[in-house]
């Protein structure tokens, strides 16, 4: 009986060239890269980095030496409070990632399918590398230029004043 039902199954999978898992796992490794572009594209589009680097600004002009120390720990405090909110809100993650690899070692699909998959998968995570993609720096240049800025700058009147 299990022999015969393994038989029709996999008669059906020569006739669509495809098992029945693959479409649904090749469609959820779709939709994980969707939700991390649409993700980087919610970060540009709220213009967080313009804010921030404004903000900067706005805090070098602090004439008072302790007040711009205030006024930076401030806005480094606000806009790290900012940044947490902004990556809880993104469905993409290395937990994410590692249960759709258990899905594919899981699924009955045939070699060649699993190594499509697989690969598919591991493109998707290059692509979130942040280091290693120059879509992410591409996409994000902005915001990563002001929060650098930001902490560069704190980072430089913190050391200005503990030398007085």
């Amino acid at each position: 009986m299990i022999g015969n039902l393994l038989n029709i199954k996999d008669s059906k999978m020569h006739r669509t060239n495809s098992s029945p898992q693959f479409p649904q796992l090749k469609n959820e490794i779709s939709d994980y890269k969707e939700s991390m572009f649409e993700w980087w594209d919610s970060i540009d589009e709220s213009k967080i980095g313009e804010w921030t680097f404004l903000l900067c600004l706005a805090c070098w002009g602090v004439s008072d030496e302790v007040f711009k120390l205030i006024a930076f720990t401030i806005a480094l405090l606000f806009f790290s409070e900012r940044f947490v909110m902004i990556a809880k809100a993104s469905t993409f993650t290395t937990k994410k990632e590692s249960e759709l690899f258990k899905k594919i070692r899981a699924a009955r699909v045939s070699d060649n399918e699993f190594y499509e998959l697989i690969m598919q998968l591991k493109s998707v995570i290059r692509n979130r590398s942040l280091f290693k993609s120059c879509l992410v720096i591409k996409r994000t240049w902005e915001f990563i230029l002001s929060y650098a800025f930001l902490f560069f700058s704190f980072w430089y009147v913190i050391e200005t004043y503990f030398k007085q």
